[in-house]
């Protein structure tokens, strides 16, 4: 499905039966939870070039068969402990392009999965403690064009825990 430039602000969707859905380029600011309908098939998600701003806690509560996430260049900050709560097969995440400041600890708790993790090109400067815990498959942790390293505020020299398989 390609639902490529519509023109919606909040997302929910009420029924979908293809694997593929692709949001891009429209003008979402807000992810509700359970956007999407439990027992749907979706394993890539595309909702790149949006203006999403905000995503509700468990909002992917019902998604467990995505891999691919692609939430690139929209406008999202704050990202809890609650943001990807649901997406336990989940291979490849994209959040580049955004204004993400901080990476809390537990955020990909149950993304156990995760093999391809793009964080670059955001304005993370403080990652906290286990943010990164769960991910023992993480082969790609990408975070070039952020804060100046150098400046990044380290909680307890901890947050790289966790990441057995990085390339």
């Amino acid at each position: 499905n390609h639902l490529d430039e519509t023109r919606i602000n909040i997302l929910r969707i009420n029924f979908i039966l293809s694997q593929k859905l692709y949001l891009n380029k429209n003008r979402f600011t807000i992810i509700k939870k359970n956007f999407l309908p439990e027992h749907n098939f979706i394993t890539d998600l595309n909702l790149n070039q949006n203006l999403i701003s905000f995503i509700e806690d468990k909002s992917f509560k019902c998604t467990n068969n995505i891999v691919y996430f692609d939430l690139s260049s929209n406008k999202l900050r704050n990202l809890t402990s609650n943001t990807f709560i649901g997406l336990f097969r989940l291979t490849d995440l994209n959040l580049s392009f955004n204004m993400i400041e901080k990476i809390t600890g537990n955020l990909f708790k149950e993304n156990m999965e995760l093999i391809n993790l793009n964080l670059s090109n955001n304005l993370i400067k403080a990652i906290e403690n286990n943010s990164f815990l769960s991910l023992n498959k993480l082969r790609r942790l990408f975070m070039d064009n952020n804060y100046p390293f150098s400046n990044l505020l380290i909680q307890n020299g901890n947050i790289f825990n966790g990441l057995k398989s990085l390339k």
